[in-house]
Order: structure tokens, then C-alpha cells, then sequence
């Protein structure tokens, strides 16, 4: 197999046939929809999960949520290089399509995060206190992305129910984390998935020297996050919505 093969693995257009891998997307949306038509439900749910922000679990909720930033994610996609090239051809209009889908609403909605609703004596916050732009979640969104490139990429089912479990854990985090809402990480689950299911539909047919110039920029933006991340020259944490003149009751 070359530096950039243009294989693709014989698991991966069985896989994009299958009906039941929309079950993920489904599930978030139908969450998203139950929990945003009964408001009280949502704010529940949240405060539930956030309580686990106290106590010894607290260091693993917040590895969890560094394990969703975009440029971990990124990095931690090289490892599929060799043996599942189609998610590195697919990654850069995953990439594409997760952000115009995530970030496009941000502001649009510009939803109020947890912390701005309740206030800081009822919010357990770990990382930055966060207060603007909450819907949907751009955590949760890369890490099911991430899931799906693996699931559709080809890689068993093992793994592929390994990389869902993980980005559940992400996604979840965001609440424990005092980030977002419960309605704010399965919509950004949903637009994940779908987008990056999107993407793979999209490359899976390239050939020659195409199929092999999208594996090259893929790997390329897994290098340049992988760098960027060892550097530290790629700040963790921030995102849109931080506000660092705000104090907040942290573990």
C-alpha cells in the first residue's frame, strides 16, 4: 500500500449500505427533540449529569472533554492512516461540512450557556466559565464525526462501538463540564454523524490521483493538528462563548 493509498477497505461500502448505522443520528435527534419540547426536562437532565463534576470522577469528565477538542481529535485520526485510508480521504470535507453545520447556528441561535441561565452558585464548572453560543455542541459533534469516519471508514465492530462509546463519553461530558446543554450535545451528535457519513458518501468513489490528493490533505491537517497540539502552539479549552471576567464555582 502507498504513503497515500487510494484503497478503500471491503467493510466500507457494506457499512454505508446498512440501514441500522443511521440509528446513532436518529437517537441524538429524537433526544434533541424530546428534551428542547420540554425545557424542564432539559434543565434536569443537566443538573444531573453536571452533579458528577464533584468528586473523583472530576479529572476523567475533563480528559473527556480535552478529548473532544477539534485539534485532539484530528491528531488522534493518523492512527488511521494505514489500514482505513478512507477516513483520512473523507476528513477534510467532514471537517468542512461539521463546521459550517455546527458553527452557522451558533451564532444564529445564540443560544445562553448553563452558566448564564443558573448562575454561578448552581453551575459546577470545569475549564472556562462559558456564557454565550451554546447550541449545538462543536465537542460533541467531532468527536460522533470522528466515530463515524472510523465506523465508515471500515473498521470492525469492535471498534467502531469503541469510537461510539468514546464520543458518548465526550458528548456527555459537555454537560458535566457546566458547558451545555443536554438539547446542545445530541443535536451536535446528530450533525456529527450525518455530516461525516456526508463526507464519505461523498470521497468514497474518488480514484487516482484525486482519491490520493484527499488522502494527502487529510493526513497533511492531522500532522498540522498533531504539531499543534504537542507545541502547544493549539490552545485547548477556549471556544466561542468564553467569558474569563466571569468567576464560577468550579470542583
Amino acid at each position: 500500500m502507498s504513503l497515500l493509498s487510494s484503497a478503500v477497505h471491503p467493510r466500507a461500502d457494506a457499512r454505508l449500505r446498512s440501514p441500522w448505522l443511521v440509528l446513532p443520528a436518529a437517537v441524538a435527534l429524537v433526544l434533541a427533540g424530546l428534551v428542547a419540547g420540554i425545557p424542564e426536562a432539559n434543565q434536569q437532565l443537566f443538573t444531573l449529569l453536571n452533579g458528577l463534576a464533584v468528586g473523583a470522577g472530576a479529572s476523567f469528565w475533563l480528559f473527556a472533554t480535552l478529548a473532544g477538542d477539534t485539534a485532539v481529535v484530528l491528531a488522534l485520526l493518523g492512527a488511521l492512516h494505514g489500514r482505513y485510508p478512507l477516513a483520512l480521504r473523507a476528513l477534510p470535507a467532514s471537517l468542512l461540512l461539521v463546521s459550517v453545520l455546527v458553527h452557522v447556528p451558533k451564532p444564529w441561535f445564540s443560544a445562553p450557556r448553563p452558566l448564564a441561565v443558573l448562575g454561578p452558585g448552581a453551575v459546577n464548572v470545569l475549564g472556562p466559565p462559558l456564557l454565550t453560543q451554546s447550541f449545538p455542541s462543536g465537542h460533541s459533534a467531532t468527536a460522533f464525526a470522528a466515530a463515524a469516519l472510523v465506523t465508515f471508514a471500515g473498521a470492525s465492530r469492535g471498534s467502531a462501538a469503541v469510537a461510539l462509546v468514546a464520543a458518548t463519553f465526550v458528548a456527555v461530558s459537555r454537560c458535566v463540564v457546566g458547558a451545555h446543554w443536554p438539547v446542545d450535545v445530541a443535536m451536535g451528535a446528530a450533525l456529527g454523524w450525518l455530516g461525516a457519513w456526508c463526507a464519505v458518501l461523498l470521497t468514497r468513489k474518488a480514484t487516482g490521483r484525486w482519491a490520493q490528493w484527499l488522502h494527502g490533505l487529510g493526513l497533511a491537517i492531522v500532522v498540522v493538528a498533531w504539531l499543534g497540539v504537542v507545541s502547544g502552539q493549539i490552545k485547548l479549552l477556549p471556544e466561542r462563548g468564553a467569558d474569563i471576567g466571569r468567576t464560577s464555582r468550579t470542583m
